[in-house]
């Protein structure tokens, strides 16, 4: 951001503007106008952004100059992308989740798209960003139906991990016969058997009346001639949608579903707390750095706590 030349007018205080943009989503700016207005009325603002004491407030073309060789420069995402590795660094975020770390629920990676691309669409290309950037190991990847969608519980295997997605119902054909819609076998009487564990990636299930979950009027010996019951093993690779590690439905699916909610408590933040939620720029380009300097405010806040809990330890 620095100007190459010695030579010619007095330079422009870049790394201040620049300070100035990531500080206004923290302070609900949202527009060039109203930081421009900010840093002319509050000096001790202007200084703790960088300016000299005697240096006037940037105009607001300016301002918007900087922003968009912010843009161009993708420096926004630069710094986003190195804030996350502090953060790993740190121990903040332990880097086995996508997109929204569920223990910190702070942002790892985020895209801008426009309106048309659906949701789906946007799993793979996030995942291979958190992988290939930090070089993390992933073990589970909670997402909504939205991202229902084959192709994504490939790319999930590929990177040795299980996807815990919900299943989008709309357009739903016929499970296979004898088999519910989450992929629990049904013993001959109907009846869905019991998810009794897996082995690497085999599904077993039991029959629910000899572990005690239904009064089957035939019993046992109707299926079986073991006191054990009948028991049926699915392997993942049958159908990667409907069979998964834990079983889907299970206690400890629902537990790991349930994290994705970090999601929506980091997305309220960004929204709320900052101003992800009003935006005042055109563009993909634009709107996506807007985006990167409210995520930036909240790893730089996370890392601000942590240094100081630190300090408080070692005093």
């Amino acid at each position: 951001m620095r100007k190459q030349s010695p030579q010619g007018a007095k330079p422009i205080n870049r790394e201040a503007i620049l300070r100035a943009l990531l500080a206004a989503p923290l302070e609900g700016i949202s527009t060039f106008t109203r930081l421009h207005e900010r840093l002319a009325r509050d000096i001790c603002f202007r200084y703790q952004c960088g300016f000299r004491i005697d240096e006037a407030a940037p105009s607001v073309s300016r301002l918007s100059r900087v922003f968009s060789a912010v843009v161009e420069l993708g420096l926004a995402e630069k710094l986003f992308i190195d804030l996350v590795s502090q953060c790993k660094e740190a121990s903040i975020i332990n880097g086995r989740h996508l997109a929204v770390d569920t223990a910190s629920e702070l942002p790892v990676a985020l895209d801008v798209t426009p309106a048309n691309v659906l949701d789906g669409e946007m799993a793979a290309p996030l995942l291979e960003h958190v992988v290939t950037t930090h070089g993390w190991e992933i073990d589970f990847v909670m997402m909504d139906a939205g991202y229902d969608q084959v192709k994504n519980y490939e790319t999930v295997r590929q990177y040795g991990a299980q996807a815990i997605i919900a299943m989008n119902k709309r357009g739903e054909k016929e499970p296979p016969e004898g088999i519910a819609s989450d992929g629990t076998p049904r013993c001959t009487m109907g009846y869905g058997m019991v998810y009794w564990g897996a082995d690497g990636d085999r599904l077993k299930f039991r029959c629910p009346h000899a572990v005690g979950k239904v009064d089957c009027p035939l019993g046992i010996a109707a299926c079986s001639e073991s006191n054990y019951g009948m028991v049926v093993k699915k392997r993942i690779t049958e159908d990667i949608r409907r069979y998964c590690t834990p079983h889907r439905g299970t206690q400890n699916w629902k537990l790991l579903y349930n994290e994705r909610t970090a999601v929506e408590r980091c997305n309220a933040r960004l929204k709320t707390n900052l101003t992800a939620n009003d935006v005042h720029v055109r563009g993909i380009r634009k709107v996506k750095t807007h985006m990167f300097l409210n995520a930036i405010m909240l790893l730089a806040s996370a890392l601000a706590v942590n240094h100081i809990e630190r300090h408080k330890k070692t005093a």
